[in-house]
């Protein structure tokens, strides 16, 4: 009994290669100056430019991914802005905390 058996080569997928990962304090940075920026939606050359270059491009965008992830910003990708959104206040979880919730 043989049994034949058919091999396909595979397409090799390109993996982003990643320099060096961002640190806490470059995220904290990157957040702390999305927060107190003067612009409700900021562009992202505005704040290519006000960042110190230690952190690149790359580093930027995975920055921007995890706080996208964690519900501390929106990316409109269309016109390339970026909006914070994170609200720490007390009283708004407690509202929330209190609200219904409609189905």
């Amino acid at each position: 009994m043989t049994i034949n058996c058919i091999v396909k080569k595979s397409k090799k997928i390109k993996e982003h290669s990643i320099d060096y990962y961002p640190t806490g304090s470059e995220v904290f940075l990157v957040e702390d100056l999305l927060n107190n920026s003067e612009d409700s939606a900021m562009k992202m050359a505005d704040l290519e430019k006000v960042l110190p270059k230690e952190i690149t491009k790359s580093k930027l965008k995975q920055i921007l991914i995890y706080l996208e992830k964690v519900n501390r910003l929106l990316i409109d990708k269309k016109r390339k802005r970026i909006l914070y959104i994170y609200n720490d206040s007390k009283k708004l979880c407690d509202v929330i905390k209190k609200g219904i919730e409609y189905d």
